[in-house]
């Protein structure tokens, strides 16, 4: 067991939220024509890129203790899928924060705009509304969120 084992509900809301207001502060930017809130968007997109990496981790050693204590019967259809899209959003993420720094920093070629990359972040905010349903669903249909 990891020293991050129970912490999963207290590290993953952090990315989550850094990413939706990066997007909201791309697409702001984007709609305004101000490089500076683009910049700030890309900021908190390569924070959340970086905290997610825990809060996945956490996830899984949450798992692992569940299992122990309840058995293989714990991971439902429903928490599956949590998995599954919890497991691919932090690579989508990290992919999409190195293939930015690349094309910010290659000196020839094609530059892609803000709005390309508003439109991968605006995907991946909805990747991540729809794990956190999954998650909030699983949670709320075990009762462990109730007191």
């Amino acid at each position: 067991m990891s020293f991050l084992a129970g912490w999963h509900p207290f590290l993953v809301h952090f990315p989550i939220a850094l990413w939706l207001v990066g997007t909201a502060t791309m697409t702001a930017g984007v709609l305004a024509k101000r490089a500076p809130w683009c910049n700030t968007a890309w900021f908190l997109w390569v924070v959340a890129a970086v905290f997610v990496l825990p809060a996945v981790w956490s996830g899984q050693e949450d798992i692992q203790v569940l299992q122990a204590r309840l058995g293989e019967t714990v991971v439902t259809p429903g928490l599956q899928n949590h998995m599954d899209v919890g497991n691919v959003i932090p690579w989508l993420m990290i992919s999409m924060v190195v293939m930015r720094i690349h094309n910010h920093y290659k000196k020839q070629g094609f530059k892609i705009k803000n709005e390309v990359w508003l439109i991968f972040g605006v995907a991946l905010s909805i990747a991540l509304l729809y794990a956190g349903v999954l998650g909030g669903a699983y949670v709320y249909e075990r009762a462990f969120a109730a007191p």
